[in-house]
């Protein structure tokens, strides 16, 4: 019976992000698992819908270093929260650590991360409560060198707008990503100087 019938569904999610003040402050508002439900034969299952909103905060930040406090409050059948911190220093070491509010298993949770020359060691802990405790290596690789415009625009996303217009001042002239270099850092001198004037 099994193999003359498939279950199917269709679902979709949407989001949004704002980021009023730079790289300093984000919103995040996401709907997820709108769709027809997963269809069986005549039966018909609905999705588990989920709402989740969410603020990430750079609580401080330099040149070298970075240290930002986020949290989401997820909303469906049983209504759930995280939060955590990340501690970033020179796009080398990561540190992070985090609780998980209204799951049956994961609790605590805690990790770093090590990304040498293209090469990324991750490793994290989660406490499963009364259960066995929870530990993942990932390891992964980038092959092929970064050129200066991708690796501004990890800068940029960061927040990093100092690192950003360095790395887009190194893009020569005659590049295909010569003019977006050019535009990314004026849009970064732009929120650098809206972050001056919301410090004052």
């Amino acid at each position: 019976m099994a193999e003359q019938y498939k279950a199917t569904a269709y679902a979709e999610d949407i989001g949004l992000l704002v980021r009023p003040i730079g790289n300093r402050i984000s919103f995040g508002f996401s709907a997820r698992n709108f769709g027809t439900g997963l269809k069986y034969i005549s039966e018909t299952d609905s999705l588990q819908k989920a709402y989740v909103s969410g603020v990430s905060v750079a609580l401080f930040e330099t040149n070298s270093s970075k240290f930002s406090l986020m949290g989401d409050y997820v909303k469906n059948e049983k209504n759930r929260a995280n939060l955590g911190f990340e501690y970033s220093l020179r796009n080398t070491f990561t540190l992070r650590a985090g609780y998980r509010f209204g799951y049956d298993l994961d609790s605590f949770t805690a990790g770093f991360g090590v990304n040498i020359r293209g090469i990324g060691i991750d490793y994290a802990f989660v406490d499963k409560g009364d259960f066995e405790k929870t530990q993942v290596v990932s390891v992964k690789m980038k092959f092929g060198p970064v050129s200066s415009y991708h690796s501004g625009r990890n800068y940029f996303n960061r927040g990093m707008f100092r690192n950003a217009i360095n790395e887009w001042s190194k893009v020569p002239e005659g590049k295909s990503d010569y003019k977006k270099a050019r535009d990314g850092m004026n849009a970064a001198r732009r929120y650098m100087l809206a972050e001056k004037f919301y410090k004052k």
